[in-house]
């Protein structure tokens, strides 16, 4: 299966008949009324990327470090991955599917669990603020010495 097959598999499966690539390879889906998913992709590729964007970094005050965190070895963000749009400055998660081997509902749990996760994370990722301990460290460096001088 390609991404144009794929597109066209999950217009079906989720009854969006008209979800189909533009002309930048792009196509997405609104959740809930406000969280848009966007599908990128040659037509004729068999990777497919999905993207959600999370909201503007400066606005959610989440700490970059955090968000490198919850991607380590993806155990807390369901295949995806957090990042920051450089372009934007917004907070994105994202994905890459392989959609060549994968069936048509393969392909759907796969949409339907980074929707899941995308969602979570545009509701959590506000609460990865760092705190003072983040930015100032725990107060005492290694072994006798400490930063307090009394």
């Amino acid at each position: 299966m390609n991404n144009a097959d794929a597109i066209a598999a999950l217009a079906g499966a989720i009854g969006l008949p008209d979800l189909k690539l533009d002309a930048e390879n792009t196509c997405n889906i609104v959740v809930d009324g406000t969280q848009e998913i966007y599908l990128v992709g040659a037509p004729d590729d068999s990777r497919l990327r999905l993207n959600a964007v999370l909201g503007d970094m400066a606005a959610l005050g989440a700490d970059p470090v955090k968000m490198l965190e919850v991607n380590h070895v993806a155990e807390e963000s369901g295949g995806g991955a957090l990042a920051i749009n450089r372009m934007t400055a917004e907070a994105v998660y994202i994905q890459t599917l392989d959609v060549s081997a994968m069936e048509p509902g393969t392909l759907t749990a796969a949409v339907e669990r980074f929707v899941k996760y995308a969602l979570f994370w545009a509701e959590t990722l506000p609460e990865l603020r760092p705190t003072a301990d983040d930015r100032l460290g725990t107060g005492t460096t290694s072994g006798e010495e400490t930063i307090l001088r009394l």
